[in-house]
């Protein structure tokens, strides 16, 4: 076995890729890979394999693959059996968010941190075990071809993927621009199938809108795709020229966002909030980090967080933080409950390892893993209609934005 090598980076992110390349869930700082004013990279230590006691699983290990090696019928890629051996063991853990990559596999994973990339437009994870669509990005291939949030993804060119992690089923999907990629999709309730085909194309996605709602005088709102690179410098802008244009209420819509940078989900909390906890990071052994806001004083103004399924991990961290510390009502439904963290591995070689290696806590020190965030008012989001055009998100049809409103306009009084 190879000795790990480097050191590793880890972030707070949603294991929620965006298919085909370019847009993660999960944001990561590898020296000499990953430019280093991409994150605030945090570094954790290395072990290695052959750290502690070497019991008898050890010296099977090696008997068995010599002894394939020498004894099988046929001649054997020694390489296969090692990339194998590693695999498993990674497997061996049960956690449906850890796993290894080869070279090829983590060159492509790398690509997510480009600015625009080649895909269909999709943000996907894992929910009931199987790889599960969280949001199409406006505007896409993914969202022309009627892909919505829960479908889930069965098969990919008539391959079956429903014993595959996320990230197995992304690198099937991935492709040159114009090429074509055949899906297979279950959709709510899953009692059938059907097949779709799209060609994939250039994504440069939105992470952040603002405007006053003109239906709604007084309201301004502010819509987070994804909390990536200078998220929150863009979102301070904008409530600047929201209060300018006399904004007396906010409504903050991360719906749909599947996570991001940690650093960029603390310091668009701290835009909200005084001193104190946004989010506890929590390793094996129960050693608690806080990440505290640098912000100087609560936000003056009321305020509504709309959340959804396909809201996940960091997105969750500003929600939990904003809801625990007593400056926001959430509306809308519960979250999707990614609270676990996982640490990338750079290997010999250029290949990869992706580990769950923490867990985060909000900032009332709940967890919400699996579980999720329940919001202070329920409210259903419609099915989308067969044929019909998407609403906007600030469509004023929306009934979560309506009672969004309704919440907000209350306080404003």
């Amino acid at each position: 076995m190879k000795a790990l090598v480097g050191r590793i980076r880890a972030l707070v992110g949603a294991i929620l890729i965006a298919m085909v390349s370019g847009l993660g869930g999960v944001y990561v700082g590898l020296s000499g890979l990953v430019p280093p004013a991409l994150v605030e990279r945090i570094g954790l230590p290395v072990f290695g394999p052959g750290a502690g006691h070497r019991g008898p699983e050890w010296e099977q290990l090696e008997q068995v693959f010599h002894t394939i090696r020498r004894q099988y019928v046929q001649p054997v890629d020694e390489a296969a059996l090692v990339k194998g051996a590693i695999r498993g063991m990674v497997e061996a853990t049960g956690d449906k968010y850890s796993m290894f990559m080869d070279a090829q596999e983590y060159a492509a994973f790398l690509r997510h941190f480009e600015p625009s990339f080649t895909g269909i437009g999709v943000v996907v994870g894992m929910k009931d075990n199987y790889v599960t669509i969280i949001r199409p990005i406006r505007g896409t291939p993914g969202e022309r071809a009627g892909l919505r949030t829960g479908d889930r993804i069965l098969a990919v060119d008539g391959k079956d993927v429903t014993r595959m992690s996320v990230d197995e089923v992304a690198n099937l999907i991935r492709g040159p621009k114009g090429t074509k990629v055949r899906l297979r999709i279950s959709r709510p309730p899953y009692t059938d199938s059907f097949e779709v085909e799209i060609e994939r194309a250039e994504i440069q996605p939105p992470y952040m809108e603002g405007k006053m709602l003109d239906w709604a005088p007084g309201v301004g709102y502010i819509r987070i795709e994804e909390f990536n690179t200078n998220v929150s410098q863009q979102v301070a802008r904008q409530l600047a020229e929201l209060r300018a244009q006399g904004m007396k209420g906010l409504i903050l819509d991360l719906r749909q966002n599947p996570g991001g940078l940690l650093t960029e989900a603390v310091k668009t909390a701290s835009l909200f909030l005084g001193p104190g906890p946004i989010v506890h990071v929590v390793d094996r052994e129960g050693n608690r980090e806080t990440h505290s806001s640098t912000g100087q004083r609560d936000f003056d103004l009321p305020l509504v967080v709309l959340v959804d399924g396909g809201s996940a991990s960091a997105s969750e961290i500003v929600a939990g933080a904003l809801r625990d510390r007593g400056v926001a009502t959430l509306v809308g439904t519960r979250t999707f409950g990614k609270g676990s963290v996982q640490s990338f591995y750079n290997l010999e070689g250029g290949a990869g390892l992706k580990l769950t290696t923490h867990q985060y806590l909000t900032a009332g020190g709940h967890s919400i893993h699996q579980v999720g965030i329940q919001p202070d008012v329920v409210v259903e989001a419609p099915p989308p209609e067969e044929g019909a055009e998407p609403m906007l998100p600030d469509d004023p049809r929306d009934p979560q934005l309506r009672r969004a409103v309704e919440v907000l306009k209350s306080k404003m009084r």
